[in-house]
């Protein structure tokens, strides 16, 4: 054959050949495109896989605008390789850039992206297994074994992204990864580094191809959690946020135990209240049937004003298929020295208290801690110290002081705190050993304080339904208060009850505050309460169940000698006020009995109020039994008299008002010895302030009659008023003597000069009876006499100074006079005084008088009389006159005498006023007991 006819063949076939591997070359890609596509087959929810073969060649392979649905785009795939010396493909590099996956997250919290959908429920997972044969061979990594060696030694991701949507909020972010791999040893490493908010997450693992996962750890560094949580979507509003920044590690090595570590976390609880946990560490122990978590770590609390030393937590929780089956959590202290807290550096709300400047808590202890699982939960909290103390100003200063020493409070709670619905149980015991306070000359001192409650409950709309009623049990023991002017002791003191709610109804409270065994002293008062004891029932909102409750005091001591007995029934009538019924008694008056009734409580405006009455019927009062309280009433002489009282006592709008009337009758004092004496005493009075106290003008005390010695009156009447509880008014005294009146001006009591000035205006007193009440002499006759006598008291003594009194003008008289010769006994006889005098006493032993007036001065303990007399004896005196003496003598009975006309007395007597002194002696110890 010819080399012509030769190329005539080979050259067309030449031609074809070429022509046919363009043609391969041009629709390579696409045939390419049809064979993953037939190899893949439909995909979930028939999404379609498109992508663009841009270059294929013998070292390198590109692939672009890769897109599976709508949710999964790459950009660009490139795939580069080579040749090995046994004509074997190898690869050396796979580049994935510009990965975009879109995740929708449901409201079921599930995600679905491009037709894949996980996690899912039992039924979906029951249509995506239909038509599958259950007996077909499980998934076996070896049949791939011989395909090892194709992959690339080096796989990168980069430029990519992962879009999560949930809602109308849309969250990004960065994904880069590494990957190595050992073709010949079958192990692969990959680090895969995500970077949400610019902050970096980085995930080493380590695979072997055959056995599956060999080690991962997963790492960040300043990471700031607060700002990953705000990419979350949320409802509501956190109560709490984490801040950072952090760093933590998670590492394993058999993908069956995990250890991490987490430190400079910070929890923000409040706009003030920080929670820091500088180093977290613990482990997830995890197998095919459970996984079991523990960690622990320090715990440091922070805020203004406010140093509690460090905590330590620890917490366990086991889950086993997603949901947590038991869990517990200890929180507790370690070893500080004391607490400090200044409230006024607290930046909270709390301008309106006026708290303590420091706050100690000695030696503290506490620990809660709490285990269960989702359905059920049971605790204890427990705390403690030595001493809490809280100060004013400073520590060294120590003003105002509240030291408790031994302070225990224990807390046990369970149920199930997840539902609200559900039964909660909470019982609460707390105990304090002593308990000091100092408040300027104020001190408070208790020796032991116990308090309990128990309480089951639910929640329903965030109100609290109480399943059976809260027992409330708060007692104090041996509590001392001390003042400048009071001091008190408290044997025991409380609060005993219960506190109910229900759905269908609101809070109800079942209290009884009690007090037993208390003393109380008014120093600058001198009273003393002893025995003092309240128990009050009392419900909130009111309920009629009708509890007796009791109030009162075994003895009352006024300046040591008044010791009576309080008791009352205390009955709840409203939410804010009660009924109190009692009597005041006393052993040494069993006839005595003061009645009371009150109401008291709070008025609308929630400003206290009581107002009450008391009421002490007819009792006979006698000296025996004032004896005991006034022991020096013995020595005055027999006293008795009636007496009953009527009270009427308000406290509103912070004002007192108060008003009493006393009856006295049947009064009368009797001194056999000196004998003095007062009978007919009687009194109706009205007070119209018993605080003060004071009484309305025109009161009056009736005398029937008084006796002392020679002197005499009766019907007397005292009107007085009482002014302001230290003074008395005297508006007028007026009593009968001598048959006449006698009547005074007004005066007060006590005087500047703690003396009593009055007047004694008289008006026609008898002169018989007048002479013989002096004690002057024995003296009859008729007459009256009317003036004035000033009358001075004072230490008890009575003193008259130029008092005066004189006969009825145009009225004379006749007087008879004895007794008079004693006047003559220390003058010298055959004197010219002598005879005047012996010339007077005989005139007035039967004298005519058309006038008569009296001088009255006291002189000590001495009366001077000066009377002066104008008129006439009624016969001829045995008396003649004699020139040397000037004067007129007593002659013998042979004498005619002499007859006088007219003649003018004036005799000056000195006179022991005995019955005036013993009189101002009685009073002085009527006074002064």
């Amino acid at each position: 054959m010819s080399s012509k006819t030769l190329l005539k063949i080979v050259l067309p076939a030449c031609l074809f050949i070429v022509l046919c591997i363009q043609c391969i070359i041009i629709f390579l890609p696409d045939i390419s495109k049809y064979l993953v596509q037939s190899a893949l087959g439909p995909l979930p929810g028939n999404q379609s896989l498109d992508f663009t073969v841009s270059r294929l060649g013998g070292n390198e392979t590109q692939i672009n605008d890769i897109s599976l649905g709508e949710d999964i785009h790459l950009d660009t795939l490139r795939f580069s390789y080579h040749m090995d010396a046994k004509n074997m493909i190898r690869g050396d590099e796979l580049v994935i850039s510009g990965l975009n996956i879109t995740l929708h997250v449901d409201e079921k919290n599930r995600v679905q992206s491009s037709g894949f959908l996980f996690p899912l429920n039992k039924d979906e997972a029951k249509n995506r297994n239909k038509g599958v044969d259950p007996s077909a061979p499980a998934f076996d990594i070896n049949a791939f074994e011989s395909y090892f060696p194709y992959l690339p030694e080096h796989i990168v991701l980069k430029n990519s992204t992962v879009f999560i949507k949930s809602g109308k909020d849309r969250l990004c972010i960065p994904v880069e990864a590494d990957v190595r791999i050992d073709r010949d040893k079958r192990l692969g490493d990959m680090k895969l580094t995500i970077l949400p908010m610019n902050q970096r997450i980085t995930l080493g693992a380590t695979g072997d191809f055959l056995q599956g996962p060999v080690q991962m750890k997963i790492s960040a560094e300043r990471l700031y959690p607060d700002m990953l949580l705000a990419m979350v979507p949320h409802d509501g509003q956190r109560v709490s946020k984490f801040c950072g920044p952090v760093d933590f590690t998670v590492e394993t090595k058999d993908f069956s135990t995990f250890y991490f570590e987490l430190n400079d976390l910070g929890l923000e609880s409040g706009p003030h209240l920080n929670i820091n946990f500088p180093e977290i560490s613990g482990v997830l122990f995890s197998d095919k049937t459970a996984m079991t978590l523990k960690a622990d770590g320090p715990v440091q609390i922070t805020s203004p004003g406010i140093d509690l030393g460090p905590f330590r937590f620890k917490i366990s929780s086991q889950i086993v298929s997603g949901t947590v089956t038991q869990f517990s959590l200890t929180l507790q202290n370690e070893i500080y020295k004391a607490w400090d807290i200044t409230p006024e550096q607290m930046a909270l709300p709390l301008s309106t208290v006026n708290f303590f400047d420091q706050i100690q808590l000695v030696d503290p202890q506490f620990r809660l801690f709490v285990s269960g699982n989702p359905e059920s939960q049971t605790g204890a909290l427990a705390f403690s110290g030595t001493g809490l103390k809280l100060f004013r100003n400073n520590k060294a200063n120590h003003s105002d002081v509240l030291n408790i020493s031994g302070l225990q409070i224990n807390t046990e709670f369970g149920g199930n705190f997840v539902r609200p619905q559900s039964l909660k149980h909470i019982k609460f015991d707390a105990l304090i050993d002593k308990i000091a306070f100092q408040k300027n000359k104020i001190k408070i001192n208790t020796s032991r304080l116990e308090a309990s409650s128990d309480a089951a409950f639910t929640l329903s709309d965030s109100t609290i339904v109480l399943d059976n009623a809260i027992d409330v049990n708060l007692v104090c023991d041996n509590a001392k208060i001390v003042s400048k002017e009071i001091s008190a002791f408290v044997s025991k003191a409380g609060i005993t009850g219960k506190i109910e709610k229900s759905l269908s109804s609101g809070l109800c409270v079942q209290l009884t505050p009690f007090l037993d065994g208390a003393d109380i002293t008014l120093k600058d008062k001198d009273i003393r309460a002893q025995g003092i004891y309240v128990e009050l029932p009392v419900t909130y909102p009111f309920k009629d169940l009708k509890t007796v409750g009791r109030a009162g005091a075994e003895k009352i001591i006024l300046q040591d000698k008044i010791a009576p007995t309080v008791a009352a029934k205390v009955v709840q009538t409203s939410d804010l006020a009660m009924d109190i019924l009692g009597t005041v008694t006393h052993t040494g008056f069993p006839d005595l009995v003061i009645n009371f009734s009150a109401r008291a409580g709070l008025n609308p405006a929630m400003t206290p109020f009581i107002k009450g009455h008391a009421a002490i019927n007819q009792v006979s009062i006698t000296q025996k039994r004032l004896a005991s309280f006034i022991p020096g009433i013995s020595g005055v002489g027999d006293l008795n008299f009636d007496i009953s009282a009527r009270a009427d006592f308000s406290y509103t709008n912070q004002k007192i008002d108060s008003s009493a009337q006393i009856q006295v009758s049947n009064g009368m004092l009797n001194c056999v010895e000196s004998g003095f004496s007062v009978s007919g005493i009687s009194a109706d009075l009205h007070f119209n302030d018993l605080m003060i106290p004071e009484t309305l003008p025109g009161q009056y005390i009736n005398i029937a009659a008084v006796n002392a010695g020679h002197f005499n009156c009766n019907n007397g009447k005292i009107r007085f008023s009482l002014e302001d509880g230290t003074s008395v008014h005297v508006e007028n005294l007026k009593f009968n003597w001598c048959n006449g009146i006698v009547t005074t001006e007004a005066f007060r009591l006590p005087s500047d000069d703690n003396a009593i000035h009055l007047t004694l205006y008289c008006d026609r007193l008898e002169m018989e009876k007048l002479f013989h009440q002096l004690g002057a002499f024995d003296a009859q006759g008729g007459g009256t006499l009317s003036g004035r006598i000033p009358m001075v008291i004072k230490n008890n003594e009575i003193a008259f100074d130029k008092g005066f009194l004189f006969s009825t003008p145009g009225e004379g008289g006749r007087i008879f006079i004895k007794g008079l010769d004693g006047m003559l006994d220390a003058i010298p006889k055959h004197t010219r005084e002598f005879s005047q005098l012996d010339l007077a006493g005989e005139a007035l032993k039967n004298f005519e008088y058309k006038w008569v007036k009296l001088k009255l001065n006291s002189h000590g303990d001495t009366l001077g009389v000066n009377m002066q007399l104008e008129g006439k004896p009624s016969a001829a005196l045995p008396f003649e006159y004699n020139r040397q003496l000037n004067s007129f003598v007593r002659v013998d009975a042979q004498s005619p005498g002499s007859n006088f006309q007219g003649i003018k007395l004036d005799v000056n007597l000195t006179l022991p006023f005995n019955q005036v002194i013993q009189f101002g002696n009685n009073l002085n110890r009527i006074m002064n007991p």
